[in-house]
């Protein structure tokens, strides 16, 4: 699984470059600042936030977005729209830019990459409760049968690492969870490689495992392959 370590702090985006085949994979840390950049359809979505911290954190996790977003696409942090595929999948149109956004509590990770859909997220777990009952509903029999056979002591972990993928998957086709848990299929393969059937449509999918701190599980999927030679890990600080 790839290690926190390899997350590479960065302030100024303006001297990378996301080469063809490459993935770039974006922590925000909780301690990143970052200038207020929302739309008047965000503003009014923000006022009706009620509480303070859930409206803090949109206000963060949008202008953050907007700021690396901009970064690759050339343009203001103001001056494009998030438009959405037949199958829901946010997406910038008229370019080749994909990206995949998930958060969970503080947390947030955002990846960009060209020419091939991805898909990312992130889980703590934190609230978990009875995830075999969850398994046995949601996750195929082999899954649920190998969940049975897990140590008690590393049942959460071994269950959100399944979540993770399976979402992951899901998102990079645009499905979302509505795209067939049950249906997606996770094999845990050498080191912090994945091996993902999508049973949606069918597709054999190359996933990668990682650390974003701890306690919380992540997983990113790459409609090609060999995308997940070339990932780079980077903290907005």
């Amino acid at each position: 699984m790839c290690d926190v370590t390899s997350w590479v702090s960065i302030r100024e985006l303006s001297s990378l470059t996301l080469s063809f085949g490459e993935i770039h994979v974006w922590k925000i840390s909780s301690d990143s600042h970052v200038s207020i950049f929302l739309t008047r359809d965000e503003e009014r979505e923000c006022e009706e936030i009620k509480n303070e911290v859930f409206r803090a954190q949109y206000i963060k996790r949008r202008s953050t977005f907007r700021k690396l977003a901009a970064y690759y696409l050339k343009k203001d942090p103001l001056d494009f729209d998030i438009d959405y595929g037949a199958d829901g999948k946010p997406l910038f149109s008229h370019v080749d830019l994909q990206f995949s956004v998930s958060h969970s509590a503080d947390e947030m990770v955002v990846a960009f990459c060209s020419n091939t859909a991805i898909g990312i997220d992130i889980e703590s777990g934190v609230r978990l409760q009875n995830p075999l009952a969850i398994a046995e509903r949601y996750f195929s029999a082999e899954e649920y049968e190998f969940l049975q056979q897990t140590e008690k002591r590393l049942l959460r972990n071994t269950f959100l690492r399944l979540w993770v993928c399976k979402e992951a998957a899901l998102k990079s086709s645009g499905h979302g969870l509505s795209g067939g848990l049950t249906t997606t299929s996770v094999r845990f393969d050498v080191e912090s490689r994945v091996a993902i059937h999508r049973g949606v449509d069918g597709k054999q999918l190359t996933g990668l495992e990682f650390i974003l701190a701890e306690g919380f599980r992540g997983a990113l999927v790459a409609e090609s392959a060999e995308y997940m030679e070339n990932v780079k890990w980077f903290v907005l600080s």
